[in-house]
């Protein structure tokens, strides 16, 4: 708080004398003079943003030196994937009973697969219909092969 009220205390005398400085300028100097103070007076009012800059990153840096940052196991990889992959499934079978007006009777199985850089790739989905849906299912493989471009495969012998 002392360092506050000194600061205080400097750039109001730091104006003060601008100021001074101004009003005792000879006419044709008086713009560069409020120019030249003015400039100051700035530079002045900001010094405290730059000094806390500088800590900001020097802390940053501290922390990141205290700090081992562990990349993720490999059995997180595989959890993120189960997970992505199940509620994938859940949602495809969902937009298909909705779309096809087919039976819930619908079995959505994905294979994926996970890139190095995190980035998850659906490779393939294999649906299995009831014959109750079976006039939907050329309609239901074009669409989730134009939906996703991947290949889709079609069972006819789940459900009744």
């Amino acid at each position: 708080m002392r360092a506050l009220s000194e600061y205080m205390i400097a750039a109001f005398t730091a104006s003060l004398i601008a100021g001074i400085g101004e009003r005792i300028a000879p006419a044709g100097m008086k713009k560069y003079v409020t120019f030249i103070a003015s400039l100051m007076l700035l530079i002045y009012l900001f010094t405290p943003i730059k000094s806390l800059g500088e800590e900001l990153f020097h802390f940053a840096d501290d922390v990141m030196e205290n700090e081992e940052i562990e990349a993720p196991s490999a059995g997180a990889y595989d959890e993120v994937l189960a997970l992505s992959r199940k509620k994938a499934e859940e949602s495809i079978q969902k937009h298909l009973v909705e779309r096809f007006r087919t039976q819930d009777s619908v079995a959505v199985s994905l294979t994926m697969e996970m890139k190095e850089n995190g980035t998850i790739l659906l490779t393939h989905i294999s649906l299995k219909l009831s014959q109750r849906d079976m006039p939907f299912a050329e309609d239901i493989e074009t669409y989730l092969e134009e939906t996703f471009h991947t290949e889709t495969s079609i069972d006819t012998s789940y459900g009744g």
